[in-house]
Formats: structure tokens, sequence, C-alpha cells
């Protein structure tokens, strides 16, 4: 629509109110959500080492045969689609973005993710392309769009 108001915005807003006004009441039914699904805790993340409720796996060369190669693809994979957005965005925004400083930042925020027990992550190409379609230049952007 404009650039204060995405029309990425208003479809989610325009959806939401269709599934309030007409889903629920006409089909009797919701649609399903996270909480309904797989309940999770009401509680700050933990050292998943330090939870008595999580079994940590033995720690020996049988399972870093396991996991080696899982890890080591899923890492390739994250950096190459993190760099590849990078090369992108630098493209659109007529920026240059620090490489090196992506793989390394990237890095450490998988390593302490997986500390507490979170899942890794990387750079996402189609929310980088909704932000900066809705004129988003900064990284206030990323944090909004994950709220």
């Amino acid at each position: 629509l404009t650039k204060r108001v995405p029309s990425a915005l208003v479809a989610i807003v325009v959806g939401t109110a269709l599934e309030w006004a007409i889903v629920r009441p006409l089909g009797h039914s919701e649609t399903p959500t996270v909480g309904r699904i797989a309940g999770l805790k009401s509680s700050l993340p933990s050292v998943a080492w330090l939870d008595k409720e999580y079994n940590m796996p033995p720690l020996n060369l049988h399972t870093l045969q396991v996991v080696w190669p899982l890890s080591v693809t899923m890492a390739a994979v994250g950096l190459l689609e993190s760099l590849m957005t990078l090369n992108l965005i630098d493209e659109l925004t007529d920026t240059k973005g620090n490489t090196t400083r992506e793989c390394i930042g990237q890095g450490i925020a998988n390593i302490v993710c997986g500390i507490f027990g979170g899942m890794g992550g990387c750079a996402m190409i189609g929310q980088s392309m909704i932000n900066i379609g809705s004129g988003a230049r900064t990284r206030v952007s990323s944090a909004s769009a994950g709220i």
C-alpha cells in the first residue's frame, strides 16, 4: 500500500480479522496455534545441561560421528543462505556488508543458542526482502519482524 503501511502488514491484519469474524463463528473451529499444538514453558531459557528434565547424550566418539556430518551440513547451508542474503541486500541498498563479521556473529549466536537449548538460525531471504520492500533500512526492522 504505502511505505508507512506495508501491504504484508495489511494482509496479516485482514487475514486475522477474517479468521476471527468468519471462520470461528461459522465453522465452529479456530486456526491451530503453537500453544495448542505444542505447549511452551512460560519461563526464561536455561542452560540445557543444567536442566533436570534434559537427558544429555553421551559425549563420546560415536555421538560425534553421528552429529558431525549433520552439524557441518546445517552450518554450511545456514552460512550460504546468510551470505547470499547479505549479497542480495547489499545490491538492493547500495551498501557493503561485512561477510566475516556475519559468519563469526552467526556462529557465536548459534553456539550460545545451543547452550540454552534453542535452535540454530540464519538470515532469511524472504523476510529480508519483505523488510527491504517495506522500506526498512535498519536493524530495528529485523527485531520488529521477530515480534
